[in-house]
C-alpha cells in the first residue's frame, strides 16, 4: 500500500496501492480505480450502488489531480476566485467552507476561478492558479441561501451548480495573490492572521494531491514546489462564523486585505 487517507470522521477514505503497471485507488462503498500508466488509461469500477455523480466527481476532484502529481504538477486542494486580475485561493478540509464561499463571491459578481482543486505552475518568476470548468458543489442549504436555488430536503449529496448564468466564471490563468487557510468557524467576526513561511508549507502539504509519497523522487519535486510557493505567495488564516448572513462581511474582509496582503501581514 502507498497512502492512506482517513476522513475527519475517522473513517478511511482512499486506500492507494501501488501496481507493477500503475495504482489501485480504492474509495470504499463508492469505486475503485485502476490508474495503468503504461497504457495511459484509467479504469472505474462502482460500487454495486454507487450514484455515477459520485463516481465523476471522485475522477474529476480526485483522482486526475493525484495522476498529475506522478508528473510532477502541483494540484491544491482548494477552491479559488478571480479579484482585480489575481486569484485567491482558500485552502482547508472538508466541511470548511471552501466551496461556499466561493460561490458566494460568484454569486456577488466575483468569478470564481476554481472548485475543490487547482494547478499551480511557476512561469517568468511568478506563481499561477489554473482555472477549472468545474462549477461549485454545494449543500442544498449552501445552494438555497447562497444562489438562491430550490431548497431540496432530500438531497444527500452536494450538487454540482453550473458556471453558466449567474455564476461568472474565469477562464483564463491568474497571478495566485493569496492563500487562506480556513479555520474552524469559532471566530464571531471575520479574522485574518498571517501565517509565516515555516508554519504554512506543513499546511500546505496537508492541502496538497502526492499519489506515492514512496518515491523519493516525486516526493522531493513535490515539497521543493510547495516550498517556493510559501515563498512567493502570501499566507493567511482565516475564520468566520459559519453563517450565511456573514458572508457579506467575509468577502469585504477578503477584498480589503488581499488588496495589500504584504502590507496587512
Amino acid at each position: 500500500m502507498v497512502r492512506e487517507c482517513i476522513a475527519a470522521d475517522g473513517s478511511i477514505s482512499m486506500l492507494a496501492y501501488r501496481r507493477p503497471s500503475g495504482y489501485l485507488l480504492r474509495f470504499p462503498g463508492s469505486a475503485d480505480f485502476d490508474v495503468d500508466r503504461e497504457a495511459d488509461v484509467v479504469t472505474a469500477v462502482p460500487a454495486c450502488d454507487a450514484a455515477p455523480e459520485r463516481i465523476e466527481v471522485l475522477f474529476q476532484n480526485q483522482v486526475l489531480p493525484l495522476i498529475a502529481s506522478l508528473e510532477g504538477r502541483l494540484v491544491l486542494h482548494a477552491s479559488a476566485v478571480a479579484l482585480d486580475g489575481v486569484a485567491v485561493a482558500f485552502l482547508g478540509s472538508s466541511g470548511r467552507g471552501k466551496s461556499t464561499l466561493a460561490a458566494s463571491f460568484a454569486a456577488a459578481g466575483l468569478p470564481f476561478l476554481a472548485e475543490d482543486s487547482f494547478e499551480v505552475d511557476f512561469r517568468d518568476g511568478s506563481c499561477r492558479a489554473f482555472p477549472s470548468a468545474l462549477g461549485p458543489r454545494l449543500w442544498a442549504d449552501s445552494a438555497a441561501a447562497v444562489l438562491g436555488a430550490a431548497p431540496d430536503a432530500d438531497a444527500e449529496v452536494k450538487a454540482r451548480h453550473s458556471s453558466c448564468g449567474a455564476l461568472p466564471h474565469c477562464e483564463r490563468p491568474l497571478p495566485l495573490a493569496m492563500l487562506y487557510l480556513l479555520g474552524d468557524g469559532s471566530a464571531d467576526a471575520p479574522l485574518i492572521t498571517p501565517v509565516a513561511r515555516g508554519a504554512a508549507v506543513p499546511e500546505l502539504i496537508a492541502h496538497s494531491f502526492i499519489m506515492d509519497g514512496g518515491d523519493r523522487r516525486i516526493l522531493a519535486a513535490h515539497f521543493a514546489a510547495l516550498a517556493r510557493l510559501a515563498d512567493g505567495v502570501a499566507c493567511a488564516r482565516l475564520d468566520f462564523p459559519r453563517e450565511y448572513e456573514s458572508l457579506e462581511a467575509v468577502r469585504t474582509a477578503i477584498v480589503v486585505h488581499a488588496g495589500q496582503p504584504r502590507l496587512a501581514a
